[in-house]
């Protein structure tokens, strides 16, 4: 079956090539499907040498003008090509289409719409491939996102060094507070405790944490260390120079930054909240493959303005994994989200016939 498809594969790029040439002197429609087609087919049947990019998009298509227009029709089989937003391989390839096959919602593009293109089919892309762009782009741009990261974490910040806050009211309908220090702990407010030592009735108890937190950051302490908060709080994460560093998390798509504790994993742990103060894991334990909780922030692009992140920031407890989730929206992530998304994309260059 192989054999015949790679006779059809070779007949039906020969009469492409015929067909591309032809177009020139006829003002014939192209079908879009002959395109999808070919693509499709060459992406199925290539699968054994070429796996599938994660995201792929083979149908994203770059209109060139100018000197690009002129780089597309010169380059030989196999090179590269840099669009303003895609980088691609070409294949030696091309096929004819009209403009409004593809389908826009631009009344500009509308207009158009006559217009035919002469397109460039792309080389398939490999996971290998996108895996490689990825691991370039990040050697040359994750300092400086870094950095970007935390000077935004501590922008947020309070006088303490330390955000207050909600996280999982939005979720879960039941508030649970949590104090955030980027360079410091992360405490979750225990409601059991505040309700037992103040005397504190459960309609109150929003006001009296509140409170307590005020009381807490005049007492002068910062970064979430005080004697006082153990009373009410647990710490669920504290901040490591050596493991504390925001990264890319490749299987989220998100940046990341993990705060570990010294708290064992123990199976049939009921309620994280209710367990005392936590250290710093040691090597020691680290070596010994110790299973520990730990808290990890992840930060996801917020591109629309308006409300506090603080607002929308949500913290899960996954006790099966003992971990904390938080999760902030941040714009200094934004190009790199969008850069990223990109890599993943095939698109095929064309110049307007």
């Amino acid at each position: 079956s192989f054999f015949f498809f790679f006779a059809f594969l070779k007949k039906l790029r020969r009469e492409e090539k015929e067909y591309v040439w032809r177009v020139r002197d006829a003002p014939t429609m192209v079908s879009f499907l002959f395109l999808t087609c070919l693509c499709l087919m060459v992406q199925l049947f290539f699968s054994l040498d070429f796996a599938a990019a994660t995201r792929l998009n083979s149908f994203t298509v770059v209109v060139l003008e100018d000197q690009a227009a002129e780089m597309l029709r010169k380059a030989p089989d196999g090179a590269f090509l840099q669009t303003p937003s895609y980088l691609v391989q070409l294949s030696s390839h091309w096929t004819v289409v009209e403009r409004n096959v593809f389908g826009s919602d631009s009344p500009d593009e509308e207009e158009k719409g006559g217009q035919m293109l002469h397109c460039r089919l792309p080389r398939p892309q490999t996971q290998e491939m996108v895996a490689s762009l990825e691991k370039r782009y990040m050697k040359f741009h994750q300092g400086r996102v870094r950095a970007a990261i935390w000077k935004w974490l501590l922008d947020l910040t309070h006088r303490d060094g330390c955000v207050f806050g909600d996280g999982e009211g939005t979720l879960t309908g039941v508030s649970e507070w949590y104090l955030f220090c980027p360079h410091g702990l992360i405490r979750k407010v225990n409601r059991t405790a505040v309700t037992a030592f103040y005397n504190v009735p459960p309609s109150e108890l929003p006001r009296a944490v509140k409170k307590l937190v005020k009381r807490y950051r005049v007492s002068g302490e910062k970064m979430g260390r005080g004697r006082t908060l153990d009373k009410w709080t647990s710490v669920i994460g504290e901040f490591n120079k050596r493991i504390t560093q925001p990264y890319w998390d490749v299987h989220r798509r998100a940046w990341g930054l993990t705060y570990p504790t010294d708290r064992v994993c123990a199976t049939g742990r009921v309620n994280a909240s209710s367990e005392g103060e936590t250290k710093i894991k040691d090597d020691a334990q680290v070596k010994a493959g110790i299973e520990t909780w730990e808290t990890v922030v992840h930060l996801y692009c917020r591109r629309r303005r308006g409300s506090s992140p603080l607002q929308e920031w949500t913290v899960t407890e996954v006790r099966q994994s003992c971990l904390y989730e938080i999760v902030l929206l941040s714009p200094v992530v934004c190009e790199w989200e969008q850069r990223m998304e990109r890599l993943g994309v095939n698109p095929i260059p064309c110049i307007v016939v």
